[in-house]
């Protein structure tokens, strides 16, 4: 199964290198796919996210909205799980599949 973890981005370069990084090192490269929405950065961001050839990103013209971004995002996911990941957060090892377990760990 694959998961679509959808990252906004709005400035705040050096965050979302540590997460997009720590995504990167505790993820498995087949089981997911990082969608960024920047909302128009101009701090270096867009920048960086056009030399990163494993992300897909959707480059606003403006400043959309944390909700629309959100959305955006969701809309171009192709995973079979989506999760939506803010870009001050830094991952850890076995950080994907703990969460999976917890949220198939019963059918109800």
């Amino acid at each position: 199964m694959i998961t679509s973890i959808v990252i906004l981005t709005y400035n705040n370069l050096k965050y979302s290198r540590l997460c997009i990084e720590s995504v990167r090192k505790y993820t498995g490269k087949d089981s997911c796919e990082i969608i960024v929405v920047d909302n128009n950065s101009t701090d270096g961001t867009v920048e960086w996210l056009k030399d990163q050839d494993d992300l897909r990103v959707i480059y606003n013209e403006e400043n959309m909205g944390f909700p629309k971004g959100c959305n955006q995002g969701i809309n171009a996911a192709r995973g079979d799980d989506i999760l939506l990941l803010n870009n001050d957060v830094v991952v850890t090892r076995s950080w994907l599949d703990n969460l999976k377990k917890c949220l198939y760990s019963s059918d109800d």
